[in-house]
Order: C-alpha cells, then structure tokens, then sequence
C-alpha cells in the first residue's frame, strides 16, 4: 500500500519559499493491519466510533481471509463492542451485506450447537464443546432484539 505524500510549503532563510515532502503517518489500525494483528486491528477501529473505519477494515479482514483469526478467542468485553455496532448499522444498506457475514461468523463461534447424533447409540453422553459464554438474543423493551451474553453452564450445556 503506498504512502501518500503531502507537498508542505516551508520558507528557508537563505533561499526563501520551498517546497518539503511530508510523510503522511498511518491510523493505528492501518498499522496493526500491517503488522498481521487482526484482532487489534479491529478494536482499534472499533474505539473510532466511526462506521466507514469499521465497515472498511471489515471489509479489509474478509478480502484477507483473517475474519475468523480477528473474532475467535474474544471476551465478553472485547467482543460488546463489536455486537453494538453490528446490531446498530446492519439496518444500514452500505452495510449490510457485511455485517451480516460477520453477525453469522459470530454466531458460528459464539453459540452453543447442538452435537451431531451419534453413531454409537442412544446411551452415549452428548459430547458439547466448551465456550466461555452464549450468545443468544434477547427482548429488551418493545420490539428491541439486542445480543445478550450468557455465562455457560452445565444447564445451557444439558439441554442441547
């Protein structure tokens, strides 16, 4: 990715007017981009508040293939934010058809799946895998669908 330029007039004692090259610095998530750490990368941009920051570099995580690498391993801290901005601008057409690439690839990582049926028989104990939480959507309010994050348990893991 080239670096823009930005020409800064200067005045020089001995020549008068000059003209001096300034090296155009990167955004804190450009550079965690460049530095492969996608997880940072995207908390960086999360912090800016601005939607065309996230939705580009979204947008730039899912042209990488790095998605899954920057949403695993999160907390329940970590991973709010994120939740809050989809929910807010997946309504948002721009949007859209990202956000809800990255609301499935959430699903897929932070809820609880039913196992495949065994092949042993009706006796075996249902092998479940263990995450820290669930995501599971709520009601709050009227007609407000908002991510809520469960604790697990052995009851959320017991029923499925």
């Amino acid at each position: 990715m080239p670096v823009a330029r930005v020409p800064e007039l200067t005045w020089h004692l001995r020549g008068g007017f000059g003209c001096r090259v300034r090296k155009q610095r990167l955004a804190p998530y450009d550079k965690m981009l460049k530095a492969f750490n996608y997880g940072g990368a995207l908390d960086a941009a999360l912090v800016t508040c601005n939607p065309e920051v996230v939705a580009s570099v979204l947008h730039e995580l899912a042209l990488r293939d790095s998605m899954g690498i920057a949403l695993a391993g999160r907390d329940e801290e970590a991973l709010l934010p994120l939740l809050r901005f989809v929910s807010r601008h997946l309504t948002n057409q721009a949007y859209a058809s990202l956000l809800t690439d990255t609301a499935a690839l959430l699903l897929e990582l932070y809820t609880v799946c039913a196992p495949p049926p065994s092949s042993r028989g009706c006796g075996d104990a249902p092998v479940t895998r263990k995450r820290p939480f669930v995501l599971q959507p709520t009601r709050m309010g009227v007609g407000k669908d908002v991510w809520a994050l469960t604790p697990t348990s052995r009851d959320v893991e017991s029923r499925f």
